[in-house]
């Protein structure tokens, strides 16, 4: 780096006095201007990015007699990075067998592209997500899907359906870990790091569609871990939304003509979250926690209940429009879900993780006009 004398920084929008001007020289020259930590308006520009995305796709469908119906689908996509420009064909199909009683098969193939990676961060005051786009050193994420089901009606409106579903990943994203100065010239390819993932199941779902009852409820058994070289040790390890067990449903009940009430609920294996597993000493006598492995722990199981109402104003007037008003409250239990971990060192003692959750319900209502 090189420091030049204190000046001062005119753009069109504001004068700041007295900011150092900042020459990268490692490779290619970037000038900024910074005062201590500071950026000043305009600073950001330096990761500013027009990355166009274009895609022609094309659709044939054919009933060829029996029940048996095909699908051909076809997408050249096309996505332009920050110094390269990548085309990929993404072929799609899909086969449906309709079979005695309305029993049905069906099988998918395909394959899809995507230029912007969404990066999941739990570190923060809340989870959020960013999105990077694809250039430079950072490739095109593309997924590979295969998927087979069946599908079974039974009497009373009753719906019973199963799907088997294989992905694999390639050019996933995670972070690496490493820190970066964030006005810094394409910043994210030196915190990011790309591999290989893959995510596999198998669905249940039950529904229900006639009645003064409707609603669903299913069971999800899944899988999801990646694979990326510069992160723990080159080994597979969990997704964070690697989710073993899953239990959800949901439904609506007519109390009278006018009046219904809603309910939701949803049971889960908890979240893989990455935590401290020892501590010692480094060469300047500070202490630095010590983690064996990424995604090495699991949040408890996640639970959750929701209820609510909805009333129909004013049915017997003849209007061209419907009106309604409800209130839903949200984890009517109030149970406390970790949505992240906070690691504490108190001096002296062991190190402690604990689990942090916010807005334990909430409640809400409505007003809605159906025209």
């Amino acid at each position: 780096m090189v420091l030049s004398e204190p000046s001062t920084f005119v753009n069109t929008t504001v004068t700041i006095p007295f900011y150092y001007k900042i020459e990268d020289t490692g490779g290619t020259t970037v000038t900024y201007w910074v005062k201590g930590n500071e950026v000043p308006a305009g600073g950001e520009l330096n990761n500013n990015s027009i990355s166009p995305e274009v895609s022609v796709y094309g659709e044939y469908e054919n009933n060829l007699g029996g029940g048996l119906k095909v699908n051909l689908g076809g997408c050249i996509w096309s996505f332009a990075g920050y110094g390269k420009t990548w085309i990929r064909p993404e072929p799609r199909i899909l086969i449906s067998q309709i079979l005695q009683d309305q029993k049905a098969l069906k099988l998918g193939f395909s394959i899809a592209n995507q230029g912007v990676h969404r990066l999941s961060s739990v570190n923060a005051n809340l989870p959020g997500d960013i999105w990077f786009p694809t250039g430079g050193e950072i490739r095109p994420q593309r997924t590979m899907q295969i998927t087979g089901g069946f599908y079974q009606p039974w009497k009373k409106g009753l719906e019973f359906s199963m799907e088997l579903y294989l992905k694999s990943f390639d050019g996933i994203t995670d972070l690496t870990g490493q820190d970066e100065n964030d006005y810094g010239p394409r910043y994210w390819e030196r915190m990011l790091a790309q591999g290989t993932g893959r995510a596999y199941g198998i669905e249940f779902l039950l529904m229900k569609k006639i009645g003064r009852f409707n609603g669903m409820a299913g069971y999800t058994l899944s899988r999801s871990d990646r694979n990326i070289a510069d992160i723990n040790f080159g080994e597979n390890y969990p997704f964070r939304w690697d989710r073993r067990h899953k239990i959800s449903f949901q439904g609506v009940y007519a109390l009278q003509k006018n009046w219904t009430i809603q309910f939701s609920g949803v049971w889960m294996t908890g979240n893989a979250v990455t935590v401290p597993t020892g501590q010692y000493l480094s060469a300047d006598g500070m202490l630095v926690l010590d983690y064996d492995a990424k995604n090495n722990f699991r949040m408890p199981i996640y639970s959750r209940f929701d209820f609510g109402f909805t009333k129909k104003l004013k049915p017997y007037l003849r209007r061209p429009y419907n009106s309604y008003y409800g209130v839903n409250v949200y984890n009517i239990a109030a149970r406390n879900n970790p949505l992240l971990v906070r690691v504490d060192q108190p001096a002296g003692q062991a190190v402690q993780a604990f689990g942090i959750s916010y807005f334990p319900f909430i409640p809400s209502g409505f007003y809605r006009i159906v025209f």
